[in-house]
């Protein structure tokens, strides 16, 4: 029995997702201020432009986790 092993791609999301989930890496995707039902940042009331979603931004505060 052999399994193949994970794509480039498949790696690639799943360290990001790693990162992202140990606040290695400052995103959007874990920021306390972002809303991820319309995908807005509270602190200025719309969606953020790529580069911020994907690197952040200065006003980013941490996921709290409760």
């Amino acid at each position: 029995m052999s399994s193949n092993p994970p794509t480039q791609f498949e790696q690639h999301e799943l360290l990001h997702k790693e990162l992202l989930s140990n606040f290695i890496v400052h995103s959007c995707i874990n920021c306390d201020d972002f809303n991820e039902a319309n995908e807005t940042c509270s602190q200025v009331n719309q969606r953020p432009p790529a580069k911020i979603v994907v690197f952040g931004c200065p006003k980013w505060t941490p996921s709290i986790p409760f």
